[in-house]
């Protein structure tokens, strides 16, 4: 999956996602049903990210890799573009 801010004049095209936002003693954990052996992340931990920060910008371009499993506890900012090749 691709999410991009740019702005387009024609052709829009819209994406619906339904999320649970997970802070504390999370009552649902999404089932792994692959063989990918993913490593464990969660968004608020800069060193989760190779910039060694967290992403809080417009400018900020995201790509949660394949083998990533990236645990989204915190509001995040308006993105410029987000990659989703792992699990989010």
């Amino acid at each position: 999956m691709c999410f991009s801010g740019r702005n387009r004049s024609t052709n829009f095209e819209y994406t619906n996602i339904n999320a649970i936002i997970c802070r504390f003693n999370c009552p649902i954990i999404p089932t792994r049903t692959s063989s990918v052996t993913y490593i464990n992340k969660t968004w608020s931990d800069p060193t989760a990210w190779p910039s060694g920060h967290v992403p809080d910008g417009t400018e900020d371009e995201i790509t949660i890799p394949y083998n990533w499993w990236m645990i989204l506890d915190t509001d995040t900012p308006t993105l410029k573009k987000l990659i989703i090749d792992g699990v989010l």
